[in-house]
């Protein structure tokens, strides 16, 4: 597992995942099952300690090489909303792609196979442009009505990557490779 730690880290968000998988880790050992668990390593870019907005350093290691596997990536998530969005829970269809959704012939939009949830409107957007774009127009008053903030463009993949994990565990070895490829990029940004 792969903890990752940048300039201003909050110490919580870097010792807290350790310690947790870890102390699973530690668990498991316990009851026998010696070959299941955590590695834990802390990571930065460069490998220069990792420092939080108080001045505390942090060992960490650099980055492991894009072309090895990473088992499980911890990053402390506020980064991403630094932009100050404040995800708010939206009704969203949860699985807006290309094919679920159309046009009527007068020009009606349609909208299908919905996967309905409560989550930050960006999701859904992310999930459009994972597979296919709408129609400009769309797309702008989407924008508009979701109030976007200027993180969306670094929030997107994050977003994107839940699709992504899903997608392979339900349709395979072709999504698991696009899965890395994201969760790679995430923890360069």
């Amino acid at each position: 597992m792969v903890v990752l730690g940048y300039p201003g880290v909050q110490a919580l968000d870097l010792v807290g995942p350790s310690e947790v998988f870890t102390g699973a880790t530690i668990y498991l050992a316990g009851h026998g099952r010696v070959d299941e668990g955590y590695s834990v390593t802390v990571v930065s870019r460069g490998g220069e300690p990792a420092t939080t907005l108080t001045g505390l350093a942090l060992v960490a290691q650099p980055l492991p090489d894009p072309r090895e596997p990473i088992d499980t990536l911890v990053r402390a998530l506020p980064s991403f909303f630094a932009d100050g969005h404040e995800p708010r829970a939206s009704l969203i269809h949860g699985d807006l792609w290309s094919g679920n959704w159309g046009m009527l012939a007068d020009g009606t939009p349609v909208i299908y196979d919905p996967a309905v949830s409560c989550a930050d409107a960006e999701a859904e957007l992310a999930m459009m442009e994972l597979f296919g774009e709408a129609p400009a127009r769309f797309l702008e008053a989407y924008r508009h009505g979701a109030g976007l903030h200027g993180g969306y463009a670094q929030r997107r993949s994050l977003y994107q990557l839940y699709h992504l994990l899903n997608h392979a565990l339900l349709f395979g070895s072709g999504y698991v490779a696009q899965s890395l490829v994201v969760a790679k990029r995430l923890a360069q940004e």
